[in-house]
C-alpha cells in the first residue's frame, strides 16, 4: 500500500517539517477612524488554504505523494556523486 504524504524534494527522510500559508478570517478591536487596536481571537474561520507548503528546514517547496525509499534516496545519492 502506497502512502502520499508531503515531502521536502531534496531531503524526504530527513525533513519531516512543513510551513504551510493560510487565509484566515479574524475578529478585530478598531477605533473610529478603522485603525487597529488589537485582535480578538487568533483565527475565527479558515477561508482557503493552504496556498503554500515549503520545508521548514530548507524551505524548498513540498511535493505531495509517495516519498522516495531509503534504497531509492541511497541510489539517487550514489548517482550525484
Amino acid at each position: 500500500m502506497s502512502v502520499e504524504i508531503y515531502f521536502c524534494p531534496d531531503h524526504p527522510l530527513e525533513h519531516l517539517d512543513f510551513v504551510a500559508t493560510y487565509s484566515v478570517m479574524q475578529d478585530w478591536l478598531i477605533d473610529c477612524d478603522g485603525g487597529f487596536l488589537e485582535t480578538l481571537d487568533s483565527c475565527a474561520e479558515v477561508i482557503d488554504g493552504p496556498q503554500t507548503i515549503n520545508c521548514a528546514s530548507c524551505g524548498n517547496s513540498a511535493r505531495f505523494g509517495r516519498p522516495p525509499s531509503a534504497l531509492e534516496q541511497i541510489a539517487k545519492q550514489a548517482e550525484d556523486g
